[in-house]
């Protein structure tokens, strides 16, 4: 998946397109890229979700907020991990829950695969 990051108090810094999740190689050039628009501070949530691309539907969700790097980087990675029959577990889980956090989201990575979707 892609998600176009910006600076929601700087938008005429621009955006940018990170793909999740990030590969070892290519995490410092993200944080480069990122810190050129002052945000991808491992703490603060300063990095604005314009759009999400090529992810699941639910991640829809996020696009409006802000977040850090590490946060979506890290569930990226464990839907990464899915097969498709985990990830349509997710899906159908995260959308009965209407979960729109990424806190919660990533909790829910946890124990979908613990719980049967009809």
């Amino acid at each position: 998946m892609q998600a176009i990051l910006s600076n929601a108090q700087h938008p005429e810094y621009g955006e940018v397109t990170i793909p999740f999740p990030i590969g070892e190689n290519e995490y410092g050039r993200c944080l480069e890229l990122l810190g050129k628009m002052e945000i991808g501070n491992p703490i603060e949530r300063d990095c604005f979700i314009r759009e999400i691309q090529h992810g699941p539907s639910i991640l829809q969700q996020l696009v409006g907020c802000n977040m850090t790097v590490d946060e979506l980087d890290y569930l990226a990675k464990r839907l990464d991990s899915f097969d498709d029959g985990e990830a349509a577990q997710f899906q159908g889980m995260a959308h009965k829950l209407g979960l729109s956090e990424i806190k919660d989201l990533i909790n829910l990575t946890f124990c979908c695969q613990k719980i049967t979707v009809i």
